[in-house]
């Protein structure tokens, strides 16, 4: 059996773990933390000292917490020794941590999930000692449930076990001005509309698009559905990832500036000259000068450039 003690931001501050003894439940561990914002820092042990310690970066959102901290773990630090013990964290493009690697860059941990979280395979001398695991949240090992701040998931029943706290009377209130929502429908409980693929849920309240690799104005993207992957997977195929690294060098190719010569130039200003003086109407003119400029070609029902330059 587990307790659980929250301050006024719903932030779980203290969980208390019993077992049952004889005829009475017995405290068997304490644990308190340590919140920057709304992401644990640090956990600590009953007396208030340090059992480990979170160090975190950027999350998907490209911010410290616009995401909840998916994806935002770098590093944990373990305290029980009297020499800190670093290990490193590695998550898939979901922000799920799938490995952890020590200060040698051996791997220690390795965790492998289905896509709603339920825990496939996990071994490593040091797998049980992270709980930040399926979205980079923390795990209660008791239930299996994981704490994402406003709502706790079942990853075995692919949902929240509570209703969506926005969709309650008051929070419907608050955000759109409607107190009279009294559905008890399952989109209430659903876990990111049943896409965990494309999606993620910060702290169980919004869901939000797991951000898109684009490079050079979506070629990566567009590279990897033509392999039928998704752009992890394109990165992580040696196939996929040569045509992107080439879509990529013809872009920066095609993208890179190019100079005119003097002779070039004047015939550029000579055209413009002409563009001004053939053209009253700005439309015209706009397509015009933009032609002299290097645009696009002039399609049948646009003016034409005008003639050639003597």
């Amino acid at each position: 059996m587990s307790t659980n003690v929250y301050d006024g931001k719903l932030r779980r501050r203290i969980q208390k773990d019993y077992r049952w003894s004889g005829s009475a439940w017995v405290l068997t561990n304490e644990l308190r933390f340590v919140y920057d914002g709304n992401v644990v820092l640090q956990e600590r042990d009953g007396f208030n000292l340090p059992n480990a310690t979170l160090t975190r970066g950027l999350d998907l959102s490209g911010s410290l917490q616009g995401a909840g901290g998916i994806g935002g773990l770098l590093a944990l630090s373990n305290h029980k020794s009297t020499i800190l013990d670093h290990n490193y964290f590695h998550s898939d493009g979901n922000g799920n941590v799938t490995c952890l690697a020590d200060a040698q860059q051996k791997v220690v941990a390795r965790y492998l999930y289905d896509p709603f979280g339920n825990m496939l395979s996990i071994s490593g001398p040091k797998a049980a000692q992270n709980r930040y695991r399926f979205s980079s949240k923390p795990i209660h090992e008791p239930s299996g449930m994981y704490d994402y701040l406003y709502r706790w998931y079942a990853p075995e029943l692919q949902r929240w076990p509570n209703r969506d706290p926005l969709g309650e009377p008051g929070g419907e209130l608050v955000r759109l001005g409607n107190p009279s929502v009294l559905d008890d429908g399952p989109h209430f409980y659903s876990f990111v509309h049943n896409n965990p693929i494309t999606q993620v849920d910060p702290d169980g309240r919004v869901v939000i698009a797991i951000p898109p690799i684009v490079i050079g104005g979506g070629i990566a993207i567009s590279v990897a559905d033509a392999f039928g992957l998704t752009i992890a997977a394109c990165l992580a195929n040696t196939a996929c990832r040569n045509a992107v690294l080439d879509a990529i060098a013809k872009a920066i190719e095609k993208c890179k500036p190019r100079g005119r010569s003097p002779e070039e130039e004047e015939k550029r200003k000579e055209c413009v000259r002409r563009c001004h003086q053939e053209h009253d109407d700005p439309h015209e003119l706009s397509f015009c000068i933009r032609r002299c400029n290097g645009g696009w070609n002039s399609p049948p029902d646009r003016p034409t450039p005008p003639g050639p330059i003597r």
